[in-house]
């Protein structure tokens, strides 16, 4: 009787932990993915010099990259990319709520201006 008890426990353990909401991967780029009012700007994030440009298209490829634009970025689990080299520009990247927020800079000897690009998602 206890083996067949011991048996019925066990079965019920397995059925209750084998939950398809654990078997499904969450891909974390989804909430950044879509399109984004934008501005940019020379001088820094929070500057009144600012410009509007085009929205900024936001997909993703793989299982980690992020593409801005047609530029692929490796994103990290955090929302942000860190400092990354593509076609001689740098690009720092990162999402915060319903916001983008990037860097880019010239691959150059000496100093460079950066370019400051500021999003909202639509």
């Amino acid at each position: 009787m206890t083996k067949y008890l011991f048996l019925a426990w066990m079965l019920m353990i397995a059925l209750v932990s084998c939950n398809d909401d654990t078997l499904e991967a969450n891909d974390y780029r989804q909430e950044y993915i879509g399109t984004y009012s934008a501005t940019k700007s020379t001088e820094s994030f929070d500057s009144v010099f600012r410009t509007d440009i085009d929205d900024i298209i936001v997909s993703s490829k793989g299982d980690s990259i992020i593409i801005i634009d047609e530029i692929e970025l490796t994103l990290d689990a955090d929302g942000t990319t860190g400092q990354q080299l593509v076609d001689g520009v740098f690009y720092n990247l990162s999402f915060e709520d319903n916001e983008l927020n990037m860097l880019t800079y010239p691959d150059i000897l000496g100093d460079a201006v950066g370019c400051y690009i500021s999003g909202v998602k639509q």
